[in-house]
């Protein structure tokens, strides 16, 4: 034999090569010549239970025609010696011409001198009955259950054969471009050369297959929570949307119905892109299933069944990361969560620019839209979608009423409607917070996308203290296995799991670990590695990442902190530690697990934020401030949660933060809105449910949406300017305009009697028209009857009354 059919003999016995057929891709390969390496294309492998038997048909049992490099007899289709393939070459063999010992070519064979080997033909071995049209996976399937085969080589589309090696011709300088008869999107030799492919040893499929169905389960995990929120979000829009539409085309605005059908539309088109995703989910959720059901791998068609399930999910898997995309994407633009407190003030009432008597004014206007309605947020999330929208975006209107909000982006502003019949005594200040003084080892990232999910790590107190990664089903509350971390996947064996975090500058999840005898450690996990990155201070079992690099992390003698963690070493082992300090405040505990939250808390403006780390116990909220030192402590006494409870779970997504506790009563947001740091209050609200856990911590992606819809109803939080006037003989100017923000109390429902009901008055604020100032400063927007002001509303209306 030559030289490179020797180099690929002693390669391909390695069980280095793993490809997956990727259902759907139609690849063609040809000519691959002998003087060049070999391609890596989309090939099938077939790591599935090898040297074992398999069951076998009686009319494959055939003794007298069963020849193999041995010369000895066979039974095809019974041991599976080879799990996966790969095209080498294209060439003329000289095996397929004269080395079949015991076939039609008999008495052409002329290896008993050289090699005393034979090829093996499928046409030979296998009954006509029982024949299939030939693939390159049919003759695989074939060939890897020859003894002692190393190659397979395919010849006019049709015809398979066996072979320990092949040999090189000189040949002409076609090319092997004969589609295989059973599958006309690949190729099987040529009219005078056969297609070589090298055959791979064999290893484990059980662990692809459960690898495989892991990375899928969090997919359909996250699929699933995205569905959930894309439809909470469309049920709100379009409830939202009919109230407000029915309210204001009673009272005469046209332009707002035409918005509020435009929130319709959009919510449709969100019920719609989550259907979509459903039925990939469905499909996903039944091969996960199906595939765990698999129990012996001795059978053949056990074996066959694994390959098939993971073809499915590796096309499911393309299909779902498209729908998640798109889900990720839509629910972003209905429901951005991403609010910079404060953001608001940059922005002021459109009649500020018209006429200042009616600052105040419950107004409405229409203008040519930037993105999509908007549901469920805050005026300060309107106004940081906006700016968001740098380049077009010039403002927005707000509708506060009802059980949901709506906001709509504007680039510019064509109508507007002033409700002078809604006027009443000015309410409190809105937009501003009161002022109060073996070597590295390479860790697969958490599949963090638009949408985050909540996860926990948990231990089990079972007599193995089982840790597993799971995750909380918005729709159910049920906490759902992702993967098990088994205790000897470190050695020496870990004794548990907690404090975990992801760090939004790598999507890594960080977790403290300890190990009897040697202490606790930050360690790196992935479903299959854990990595050690640093020596903690003692037992820690609450932790969480800011948006800088630095974890904290907390346990019964106090918290710590450790910078730059993305930068540093993941070691194989705890003994190849270095001499990582953390800084270290001792101290009691705050808490059973821990947020983080980066807003302006202070009044020093929306671009000046402050980092605090948060944790609560029973009914009390502790801030610590720890962008400065000395970190200032604070405690908070939290409304809405339930007394007694440890709130052993925390998550950021954004800037919403969330906890649950261990005894299952829900999940319950934080309103950043609601923190007063003069009356230390802060208030929580109850989103969803979650289920009992044990020795559990929170863990998300900091960088992700919320999967939960917002259901904190609006709030009045009305625009007031603290005005100074100077006369002239002609106008009155409003001078020295500085918001600011206080706190106010929920709004209450309106009672219900047995006559129809009515929609009662707005609260000041609860509907506003709000313009950028820094775009329209030291202008009007007062209608231009010469048409000159291309900026001016085309259309103004003072309606004195108010919508009922």
């Amino acid at each position: 034999m030559n030289g490179f059919t020797l180099y690929f003999i002693l390669l391909c016995t390695k069980p280095c090569f793993a490809f997956r057929k990727q259902q759907g891709a139609r690849r063609f390969w040809s000519n691959f010549s002998s003087n060049k390496l070999p391609v890596m294309l989309d090939i099938p492998q077939y790591q599935n239970d090898c040297w074992k038997k398999q069951a076998v048909s009686s009319s494959l049992l055939q003794s007298n025609k069963n020849p193999g490099a041995g010369l000895g007899a066979f039974t095809p289709y019974d041991v599976v010696l080879k799990d996966g393939f790969m095209p080498v070459d294209c060439v003329k063999d000289e095996l397929f011409m004269n080395g079949d010992k015991f076939g039609d070519g008999k008495f052409s064979y002329n290896l008993e001198k050289v090699s005393n080997v034979s090829i093996v033909h499928y046409t030979e071995v296998v009954p006509k009955e029982d024949r299939k049209p030939m693939t390159q996976n049919i003759c695989f399937e074939f060939c890897r259950t020859v003894p002692e085969m190393i190659f397979f080589g395919i010849f006019m589309g049709r015809d398979c054969y066996c072979t320990p090696y092949y040999k090189m011709v000189a040949d002409d300088s076609s090319m092997c471009d004969q589609l295989c008869e059973g599958d006309t999107t690949k190729v099987c030799g040529g009219k005078s050369k056969s297609s070589i492919f090298s055959m791979h040893m064999c290893s484990s499929t059980e662990a692809d297959l459960k690898k495989k169905s892991i990375a899928s389960k969090f997919l359909e995990g996250d699929l699933k929570e995205r569905m959930h929120l894309a439809n909470d979000l469309s049920g709100q829009m379009q409830k939202s949307a009919r109230f407000n539409q029915k309210v204001f085309g009673k009272a005469g605005d046209p332009a707002t119905s035409d918005l509020m059908q435009i929130a319709k539309e959009f919510a449709g088109d969100l019920a719609e892109t989550a259907g979509a995703a459903e039925r990939v989910t469905n499909k996903l959720s039944g091969l996960i299933k199906d595939s765990a059901e698999l129990k012996d791998f001795k059978k053949s068609d056990t074996v066959t069944a694994a390959e098939r399930f993971m073809e499915g999910m590796d096309e499911a898997d393309e299909e779902g990361k498209e729908r998640r995309t798109e889900l990720g994407e839509i629910v972003r633009l209905a429901h951005p969560s991403k609010v910079e407190l404060g953001s608001a003030t940059q922005y002021y009432p459109i009649m500020y620019f018209v006429d200042k008597e009616y600052v105040n004014t419950m107004t409405t206007c229409s203008g040519p839209l930037v993105n999509k309605p908007i549901v469920g947020e805050t005026v300060d999330g309107c106004a940081s979608a906006c700016d968001a929208a740098l380049h077009s975006c010039v403002g927005f209107v707000y509708y506060g009423l009802g059980n949901s909000s709506l906001c709509f982006l504007f680039s510019g502003f064509k109508s507007a409607v002033y409700w002078t019949g809604c006027d009443e005594k000015k309410a409190p200040d809105l937009l501003q917070l009161e002022q109060t003084s073996k070597g590295p080892v390479k860790i697969d990232p958490m599949p963090c996308g638009s949408v985050s999910r909540a996860w926990q790590s948990t231990t089990f107190d079972d007599k193995d203290k089982t840790t597993i990664l799971q995750a909380l089903n918005i729709e159910t509350g049920v906490y759902e296995d992702v993967f098990k971390i088994p205790k000897d996947r470190t050695k020496p064996a870990f004794r548990s799991i907690n404090s975990c975090a992801i760090n939004v500058l790598d999507s890594n999840l960080y977790c403290s670990m300890e190990i009897n005898g040697k202490g606790s450690f930050l360690v790196s996990i992935d479903s299959e590695k854990v990595g050690f990155v640093a020596k903690l201070p003692g037992w820690q079992y609450a932790g969480v990442f800011d948006s800088k690099d630095n974890y904290y992390c907390a346990g019964d003698k106090g918290w710590s902190i450790l910078s730059q963690v993305s930068k540093m070493v993941v070691h194989s082992s705890l003994f190849e530690l270095g001499s990582e300090k953390f800084k270290t405040t001792y101290g009691s505990a705050i808490g059973a697990d821990l947020a983080i939250l980066e807003e302006d808390l202070t009044g020093g403006g929306h671009h000046k934020k402050q980092t605090y780390l948060l944790a609560v116990k029973d009914t009390t909220v502790t801030m610590i401030r720890v962008d400065k030192t000395p970190y200032d402590k604070t405690t908070l006494r939290a409304k809405g949660l339930p007394a007694g409870k440890v709130w052993a779970n925390a998550w950021n997504f954004k800037s919403a933060i969330y906890f649950a506790s261990e005894t299952g009563e829900g999940v319950y947001q934080l309103y950043i809105d609601s923190i007063n740091l003069g009356t230390r209050t802060c208030k929580f609200e109850k989103v969803g449910k979650s289920a009992k856990s044990a020795w559990s911590d929170g863990i998300s992606c900091p960088g992700g949406l919320s999967p939960y819809r917002p259901v904190h109803p609006p709030e009045p939080k009305p625009y007031t300017a603290t005005t100074t006037t100077t006369t002239t003989t002609t106008t009155t100017t409003t001078a020295g305009l500085k918001p600011k923000r206080v706190t106010e109390k929920p709004t209450k429902k309106p009672t219900t009697t047995t006559a129809p009901p009515t929609v009662p008055p707005p609260k000041v604020g609860q509907v506003v028209c709000m313009a950028k100032l820094s775009k329209f400063e030291g202008t009007t927007l007062k209608p231009d009857k010469a048409g000159k002001c291309k900026q001016c509303l085309r259309k103004l209306t003072k309606a004195q009354r108010c919508y009922d």
